[in-house]
């Protein structure tokens, strides 16, 4: 675990010190949530159902630098941060 963890850290575009997640639950929920909050960055875990809106909202307020999506569930939040970019 603390393998998986440390390359997952090392992928990150640290400083990253506020991160969200959009995964199901799973192991790789898990690694990523204890590679973040190891490296000292905050964790907003998403809802993965979330809509766009709702991504938008949270990742605003928490005011993340980076999100980890699982294949299933990259949608909303893929769509969220591309218009975040181009603004």
């Amino acid at each position: 675990l603390r393998v998986l963890c440390k390359q997952v850290a090392n992928s990150l575009p640290f400083p990253s010190r506020s991160v969200a997640l959009n995964m199901r639950n799973s192991v790789e929920f898990v690694v990523s949530f204890l590679a973040v909050a190891g490296q000292g960055g905050v964790v907003s875990p998403l809802n993965p159902l979330t809509t766009e809106k709702e991504a938008a909202g949270i990742i605003a307020d928490a005011k993340v630098d980076c999100v980890i999506v699982d294949d299933e569930n990259c949608g909303a939040v893929q769509a969220c941060m591309k218009s975040r970019t181009a603004a």
